[in-house]
């Protein structure tokens, strides 16, 4: 087996890119340079600009399948794409799409809580999963493996496995730092991405 050694270092530099971004002493030293109404677009965009180079990686790469699977397997995976992808607009869903990308920042020094305005959110499909987009990308990249077996696919899945949860950690820093024991009884409560099992 032949890694795709672009693809891999991308990868790496794309999560580890995306943890640092997000640990909150990085925010903190880097809104001196990026001021607060403009670190969410930022982010955002540095996170695009890395999904595109994955993605043309991809693309260009000659693909060899890895192992021939049954039709059946085939089918399933794009029952899992599909799915993971329903799942990925359901967690979005919750979340006030300005806030998310960041434009309802421009007018203001402060960001809200989490971008839900200053309250947890446990509803909706938040009930089930704490971390429901971390979920749906895990679900998409192993699916994405079943209908297309080849090395750059499997990547993806195993780095993305690797790394969700060192981003599952960043991501309850930051969140029990802004909701205390309201979140500590929630991960109590709630399983991280797989409904009761972890």
């Amino acid at each position: 087996m032949i890694l795709n050694w672009p693809l891999l270092c991308i990868l790496l530099i794309f999560y580890a890119t995306h943890s640092i971004l997000a640990d909150l002493g990085v925010k903190a030293r880097l809104h001196a340079i990026v001021p607060t109404r403009y670190y969410r677009i930022m982010y955002n965009l540095v996170s695009i600009a890395f999904v595109i180079t994955i993605a043309w990686i991809c693309v260009e790469s000659p693909k060899t399948s890895l192992i021939e699977l049954p039709v059946w397997i085939t089918a399933i995976g794009w029952v899992g794409f599909v799915g993971g992808f329903v799942l990925n607009l359901l967690a979005l869903s919750q979340y006030d799409g300005a806030e998310f990308i960041g434009t309802s920042y421009l007018n203001q020094t402060v960001e809200t809580k989490a971008g839900l305005g200053g309250k947890l959110n446990r509803s909706g499909i938040n009930t089930w999963v704490r971390h429901p987009i971390y979920s749906s990308i895990l679900l998409i990249a192993w699916a994405w493996f079943l209908i297309s077996p080849n090395i750059e696919v499997l990547q993806i899945a195993v780095i993305t496995t690797v790394y969700i949860p060192i981003g599952i950690h960043y991501e309850e820093r930051k969140l029990i730092a802004e909701f205390g024991d309201a979140y500590r009884s929630y991960q109590r409560e709630v399983k991280k991405i797989i409904p009761g099992i972890w």
